[in-house]
């Protein structure tokens, strides 16, 4: 485990090469580089500022967070951890406006059509389907085992809640239990989780997702797939570095997560480009662009599906077990294998 010195010194080492890559990067732009852009190169440049801007903000909060209550005697790291969710959308609307001067904000019709797509619903399943599968991953890694409300997930839990929440837990039957933890997945992950983790998505789903579009073409699934989930590791970096998903490990916690949201990523490109393809068709004449929103409400119920994967394995520790576990990375990572030989089935089927 890194010792309080070493997390702070990689905080504040971060927030420095951070600060100064995009700092430079941006006067470089601005005042030495007279060339004028391209098309591609514009985009280029956009993609870079927001990936530098998201990861130096997320470093410089964390590491002020951190210097302020070292000893976490006050709500400043659940504060900080809510906080930097808004990161990316404040980044991609600054740069929107900055650049091309867009006002693209969600509307009721972008939600309207997003929850009405069928594309979207059948998403979430698999998301459920996977969480499903990590557990039994889990269950299979040496010292472990299954079991209701393992140690790892209760560990999770606030002091006051945790002897009430573990006892609740151990008093009920599988057969109540399961439906109820499943159907509380879906609920708050198709609601108050999509809501927050649209924050995110606006900048990983939207907006990066239209300039790689843009700049790669439609046809560079893996490229475009890995790039947004290197972006979308990056900046959960620091966050690792303050405790959050791998308290006992962060350093190699950090770079495991960036491999993890590599990992995610095909199948939530995948499934964003079908629920836009059926927003299309479905809507032709009133057509939204759903794909934010729809991984908004992939992305909430990954997050509840994260809890429920920690909840029935005990043993194990923070890198093995869990969606960002290397049981998840090794569930997603299946599913990106059938996804790859289905596409590769696909188009010999059309030539």
């Amino acid at each position: 485990m890194i010792e309080d010195v070493s997390r702070s010194g990689l905080l504040y080492a971060a927030s420095a090469v951070c600060s100064t890559c995009t700092a430079g990067y941006l006067l470089y732009k601005k005042y030495l580089d007279k060339s004028i852009p391209s098309a591609d190169a514009q985009i280029k440049h956009e993609l870079i500022t927001f990936t530098g801007l998201t990861t130096t903000t997320t470093c410089v909060v964390a590491s002020a967070t951190y210097y302020a209550d070292n000893d976490r005697t006050t709500a400043a790291f659940p504060i900080m951890f809510a906080g930097c969710m808004f990161v990316p959308v404040i980044v991609a609307k600054g740069i929107e406006w900055y650049y091309r001067k867009e006002e693209d904000i969600v509307n009721t019709t972008m939600v309207k059509h997003a929850y009405s797509n069928k594309t979207a619903y059948l998403g979430a399943a698999i998301v459920g389907a996977i969480a499903v599968d990590t557990i039994l991953i889990s269950s299979m890694l040496p010292g472990n085992r299954l079991s209701k409300g393992s140690e790892h997930f209760v560990s999770r839990l606030s002091v006051q809640h945790r002897a009430k929440i573990a006892d609740e837990i151990s008093n009920m039957s599988l057969g109540r239990f399961i439906p109820k933890a499943l159907a509380g997945v879906f609920i708050g992950g198709l609601s108050i989780n999509t809501l927050l983790a649209y924050m995110e998505e606006r900048g990983w789903r939207h907006f990066m997702y239209k300039r790689l579009d843009q700049l790669l073409g439609r046809n560079a699934f893996w490229t475009h797939s890995l790039i947004t989930g290197a972006t979308w590791g990056l900046f959960h970096v620091p966050l690792i570095f303050c405790g959050s998903n791998y308290p006992n490990n962060p350093l190699y916690g950090a770079g495991q997560f960036i491999v993890a949201c590599m990992v995610y990523s095909p199948l939530f490109k995948y499934i964003v480009d079908k629920s836009q393809e059926e927003e299309e068709e479905t809507h032709e004449s009133n057509k939204v662009f759903v794909s934010g929103v729809v991984a908004a409400m992939l992305h909430g119920v990954m997050n509840a599906t994260g809890s429920l994967s920690l909840m029935f394995v005990n043993g194990g520790s923070d890198l093995s077990n869990g969606l960002a576990g290397w049981a998840g990375i090794s569930a997603f990572a299946i599913a990106d294998v059938a996804l790859w030989l289905y596409q590769s089935t696909s188009c010999c089927a059309r030539k």
